[in-house]
């Protein structure tokens, strides 16, 4: 339970309040956690690197109006979010881009759909996400090529960890964290239809077109709904308290 309420508290403190919060500055960390990688992103202490953890999912967001608590906002690294911000600001100000994640056909294939929406994107550099056998010789590649930004898509808490351990080796850019993005964006850079967008549906969309989603759904939305409220309702009054 301390586990669950420490990464709660990250949760809730390190929300951006708009999207201008993600503009790449050196030193920038941000990652994005939802109902179900909330109880994958172990040890907690791991989010205190970051400077920012956005809500993947609306369901903290109703939650926190629900408990008048802090109000949030979606974001994802998707192109339903925050990918295009990311992206128009890397061509405006001629950014370069390391991409880190996937398997290589999908990598691959991402990488050929975001070219060809963003012809002038500079990406200097991309690898696969199976690096626990060569992680050095990667590490080192991305700071001879000194990129911008770096994005890693490798899952909860894969992604986090590499993303910690490669500003320790002495990345000064910065690194977002982006889940399946590149494995989704090489079928179909626009994931979710503007319809599913517009409605909020996002994840019943994922569930008819990824039947794996529902299981994440059933287990985990209900226990995060009752941990979670009751987080919100512990933490504003320790905070009343002081």
């Amino acid at each position: 339970q301390d586990m669950i309420n420490s990464i709660y508290r990250l949760f809730y403190e390190k929300q951006p309040e708009s999207i201008d919060a993600f503009t790449p500055v050196d030193n920038l960390s941000v990652t994005f956690l939802n109902p179900y990688s909330l109880y994958k992103a172990v040890p907690s202490e791991l989010y205190e690197n970051f400077t920012y953890i956005g809500s993947d999912a609306v369901l903290p967001l109703y939650l926190n109006k629900l408990f008048n608590a802090k109000p949030f906002s979606r974001f994802s690294f998707d192109m339903s979010s925050v990918a295009p911000y990311i992206m128009g600001y890397a061509v405006e100000k001629k950014k370069s881009i390391y991409l880190l994640g996937a398997d290589d056909s999908s990598i691959n294939k991402f990488v050929e759909n975001i070219r060809f929406d963003y012809p002038q994107l500079n990406i200097i550099g991309f690898h696969n996400g199976y690096i626990s056998s060569c992680k050095s010789e990667v590490f080192t590649e991305i700071i001879q090529k000194q990129p911008d930004l770096v994005i890693i898509g490798m899952g909860t808490p894969l992604q986090d960890s590499t993303s910690v351990e490669l500003r320790q080796f002495g990345y000064k850019g910065a690194i977002y964290t982006c889940g399946g993005f590149f494995h989704q964006g090489a079928s179909n850079l626009y994931y979710f239809p503007k319809w599913v967008n517009r409605l909020n549906i996002r994840a019943l969309y994922r569930i008819v077109q990824e039947p794996y989603v529902l299981k994440r759904i059933v287990c985990y939305w209900p226990k995060f709904i009752f941990t979670y409220s009751r987080f919100l309702m512990r933490y504003r009054k320790q905070l009343k308290d002081k």
